[in-house]
């Protein structure tokens, strides 16, 4: 994940809590549909060109983004959920 500076992040936060507290209220909680609408939405908005020209190498920054942000969340919360519930209900054998 790209850590951005604090002062950024502070920044950032008061918008993106707004936004997620906004969300909750019209859409409710785990609408994959439309989470993913307004994760493109916003992504897309952030990264496309200024000359609105779309290249191979901004898609693929694009994709980047999405990509690195899903490896994110599985290094830093699904693995961890993987591992307790393989201790708690015990290992594959392959695995043990």
């Amino acid at each position: 994940m790209q850590y951005i500076k604090r002062e950024i992040r502070d920044k950032m936060d008061e918008y993106i809590d707004f936004l997620i507290r906004r969300y909750r209220e019209e859409v409710g909680w785990g609408d994959t549909g439309s989470a993913n609408y307004t994760l493109t939405r916003i992504v897309l908005g952030i990264m496309k060109p200024a000359d609105d020209k779309w290249t191979y190498d901004s898609l693929s920054d694009v994709i980047k983004t999405f990509e690195c942000a899903k490896l994110e969340i599985a290094r830093r919360i699904i693995d961890g959920y993987e591992d307790k519930k393989a201790w708690q209900n015990g290992d594959l054998k392959e695995f043990e």
